[in-house]
């Protein structure tokens, strides 16, 4: 992780043609697994021809973070790869609903946040409760989708908007993931890199 990690913060369009590149490659020892794997990225590489403003690298990196914090899951890494998709505005859930599975479809729904509500306390409060009802491959979508965020919130011109969203991450996503001795060292250490940049200004 080590690697990614500078990698990414130095030069993050060649950690992302890294990423690209891992998608290329068989993440699982069954066929059928891999065939799965292989049609949900045709279904996500379709989606920015219909939604110009859907950044597709995002849910790939989220879903790349989740083979280096966890085993390679498939289901994890399948709703990682779809984690974000209902937030789209104007997006036909159920137009989605014949390619993606029950579970998986139920899923995205526990993840899906109301944007308008994002920095609303209480909103964001009854958010995590029901999201620590789920199942934990939830959890841990929720946890690496904010990760990947992380290495992006510099560019968020907000101090307070910046403020929140890392009082979010400490109050939510760092208790989730204590255990998790790997993901917990550079989840604090990005939250304390966007400190010492919020403090330098």
């Amino acid at each position: 992780m080590e690697i990614y990690h500078k990698i990414r913060l130095q030069d993050k369009k060649k950690f992302d043609s890294i990423v690209l590149k891992e998608f290329k490659k068989n993440f699982f020892k069954e066929k059928k697994k891999n065939d799965l794997f292989k049609k949900n990225l045709v279904i996500l590489k379709s989606i920015p021809k219909k939604f110009k403003n859907f950044n597709i690298l995002h849910p790939l990196r989220v879903s790349f973070y989740s083979t280096i914090f966890f085993k390679n899951n498939y289901d994890l890494m399948s709703l990682c790869i779809f984690h974000n998709l209902f937030e789209i505005e104007n997006i036909n859930k159920i137009e989605y609903k014949k390619f993606i599975n029950k579970k998986t479809f139920k899923h995205i729904e526990a993840l899906t946040i109301d944007k308008k509500k994002k920095f609303n306390r209480k909103y964001v409060a009854q958010y995590y409760k029901k999201l620590m009802k789920s199942p934990k491959i939830v959890q841990f979508a929720k946890c690496l989708d904010k990760f990947d965020n992380l290495y992006n919130l510099n560019k968020n011109p907000d101090i307070n908007i910046k403020k929140k969203y890392l009082k979010e991450i400490k109050n939510y996503i760092v208790p989730i993931v204590k255990n998790n001795k790997i993901f917990n060292k550079y989840l604090k250490l990005m939250i304390k890199t966007n400190y010492q940049q919020i403090k330098n200004g």
